[in-house]
């Protein structure tokens, strides 16, 4: 296995890059495009290793002047020179995946520059005019260029819309099944990445995930990026490990608790949710709460009971401050 970035992007295949509006997918992917034609690590020093290649960025949903500023504040951090790297970019051409020429003039770019090439696009639902994502003829069609794309060892990365909340965010979620259009599109990829914008509104912080499908990829664990800009300046950076969050239990007891002044035990709990957890899994989850801050245990009597606990990070004029993202998640703010 050839890498383009070591562990989540394999050379010669097709990546989707999925998430919601203002999850940060196109900042991955802009950054993806500047990282690959320098060869310089993914989100930073302690990123990804990727691998020097040519690459064509087509974005047809970025203004032309947006993208070309990001573009160079994204060169900047890295103290590159804009001009000299080995990428080209097509803003708002009109390229489309149905035009014959089109194609034709993309595949023919792709045999003469230097290998390995990548073609990213900037999205999906953008360069399909007329095709219909949710008809499956047409996302066979799709899926057919993207193959005819890649015969000449190319790789694909493709930013596509995806319904991907916060909210729904479990371990075991799989959300390959949330993207836009026919299911065609994700069995057509060789790799999923999920792109979740961490709360509040308007954060920076973006949670990233994989998802294998014929390719098996090397990082399975989520992890967190940020943004971090300045005046001329721009530049994604990997932290260390994902912000905890709340598993899916706890996202399913605690409601019980929030906005009621309860203070429940662990059977109470139990006989509320009537659910498929056992009495281990409450008590792994209510402590869980705890440990978070969201819940606080008392004793009363022979009984250890819980009840809701403001973040202690709550001001005294009742404005939200400094949250921790667990809380943020939980919480829904």
């Amino acid at each position: 296995m050839q890498w383009l970035v070591h562990g989540l992007i394999p050379e010669g295949q097709t990546v989707l890059l999925l998430g919601s509006p203002h999850s940060g997918k196109s900042w991955i992917l802009e950054q993806l495009a500047v990282c690959l034609s320098c060869e310089s690590p993914l989100f930073g020093e302690d990123g990804f290793v990727t691998k020097q290649s040519s690459v064509i960025l087509i974005d047809e949903d970025t203004p032309g002047d947006v993208l070309k500023s990001r573009l160079i504040r994204l060169c900047a951090a890295l103290k590159k020179n804009p001009s000299q790297i080995a990428m080209s970019v097509k803003s708002m051409t009109g390229f489309h995946l149905e035009s014959p020429a089109h194609i034709e003039n993309l595949l023919s770019q792709i045999s003469f520059l230097p290998k390995p090439v990548v073609v990213a696009i900037d999205s999906l639902h953008t360069v399909t005019k007329s095709w219909n994502e949710n008809r499956t003829s047409d996302a066979q069609k799709i899926t057919a260029v993207w193959n005819r794309i890649r015969l000449t060892g190319a790789t694909l990365v493709i930013a596509h819309h995806a319904s991907l909340k916060m909210e729904d965010y479990h371990d075991s979620f799989d959300f390959t099944g949330r993207g836009m259009g026919n299911t065609q599109l994700v069995a057509g990829s060789d790799g999923v990445i999920g792109c979740w914008a961490i709360p509040p509104e308007g954060s920076t912080q973006f949670l990233v995930r994989t998802k294998p499908r014929r390719t098996q990829l090397l990082v399975t664990k989520p992890f967190t990026v940020f943004l971090k800009e300045g005046v001329d300046w721009a530049a994604l950076s990997i932290l260390e490990e994902a912000s905890k969050l709340p598993s899916e239990n706890a996202r399913r007891v605690f409601p019980l608790f929030k906005g009621e002044n309860l203070k429940l035990t662990v059977q109470e709990v139990m006989e509320i949710i009537q659910k498929d957890l056992s009495e281990t899994d409450v008590r792994e989850t209510l402590h869980e709460l705890e440990q978070n801050g969201c819940l606080v245990r008392g004793q009363e009597g022979k009984a250890h009971r819980y009840r809701y606990s403001l973040p202690p990070q709550l001001q005294q004029n009742n404005q939200l401050s400094v949250l921790n993202t667990y809380q943020e998640v939980l919480l829904g703010v």
